[in-house]
């Protein structure tokens, strides 16, 4: 029996895409009309907090400081090939350029994130976000209504790892991954009745519970793009999982779990990384099936 994965996404019209793929399971989508409303205010919003930030600022320290850098290793190099009163005597000028340009490269990024820290700390918004945040918020309203979502209270944000996928000439798809990372995704469960639905936001889904044959662990070494918790990967509840930082943004983690569902002669899955499974399992209670045949 094949199995296909319930959140899905196409690349092969657009590389960009990040909007899940209709399933039997599918009930809602959000109306062309308002998915355009909330790119756009995205995009809008990301210009206005990219123009808040003064990145002209942050350039200019970390040219400065490349610049210090490059002029006190050219002096350090020469060091070799003559006496050091002779190179301070002669290249003075350049060791306090280059040791200028780095303090002042310095501290022009020591304030940048020292303002913007006060910033975050503050309740107040930002100049030029309130105009953009009102308009995201007018569309989340918006969005809300046309899924008929319930109270923010009773949404269970879980983090999964969707399938992303390029069809082959052979009619079969390959996976996509980006730079040997699954992109977690956070989606948004609620139980209605007999139901489990799930929501990102642009479509709704209702799974019956019923469906739910239990899940399979997946105990293999694997990286995700982001690290979207407010919580430290490293810290609190996340710490026994023992995630590695691999770079500013990839994360390398071992085990997830293959929820396994089925519809008619159809199997289904949904890839949950370990740190968000129990949470999930509050939500189904799912049963281990790793002693049994995966057909």
């Amino acid at each position: 029996m094949k199995t296909k994965h319930i959140f899905s996404i196409s690349l092969a019209k657009d590389k960009t895409n990040q909007y899940f793929d209709d399933t039997p399971f599918t009930t809602k989508r959000i109306s062309p009309f308002t998915r355009k409303a909330q790119e756009q205010g995205t995009k809008e919003f990301t210009k206005a907090v990219m123009k808040s930030m003064n990145l002209p600022q942050l350039l200019i320290g970390y040219i400065l400081i490349g610049l210090g850098i490059i002029v006190l290793g050219g002096f350090l190099e020469a060091l070799p090939d003559t006496d050091f009163m002779t190179a301070l005597n002669n290249g003075k000028w350049l060791l306090v350029g280059g040791a200028a340009s780095v303090a002042l490269g310095g501290g022009l990024l020591l304030y940048h994130k020292h303002h913007f820290q006060k910033q975050e700390e503050s309740e107040d918004i930002p100049d030029g976000l309130d105009e953009p945040l009102n308009s995201l918020d007018a569309v989340s309203r918006r969005i809300n209504m046309e899924l008929n979502l319930p109270e923010d209270d009773q949404l269970i944000g879980v983090e999964i790892l969707p399938y992303r996928y390029k069809p082959t000439s052979d009619g079969d798809t390959r996976e996509v991954l980006d730079n040997g990372c699954f992109e977690n995704t956070e989606v948004f469960f609620w139980r209605e009745d007999d139901y489990l639905c799930v929501t990102d936001y642009d479509s709704v889904m209702k799974l019956p519970v019923t469906a739910v044959e239990g899940y399979y662990t997946a105990d293999v070494k694997y990286k995700i793009s982001y690290w979207i918790k407010d919580e430290e990967y490293n810290a609190g509840e996340y710490a026994q999982y023992n995630i590695k930082e691999d770079s500013e943004t990839n994360y390398k983690l071992r085990t997830y779990y293959r929820v396994m569902l089925r519809e008619g002669e159809t199997r289904y899955e949904i890839r949950v990384p370990c740190y968000d499974f129990p949470k999930f399992q509050k939500i189904v209670g799912a049963a281990c099936l790793d002693d049994k045949t995966t057909s």
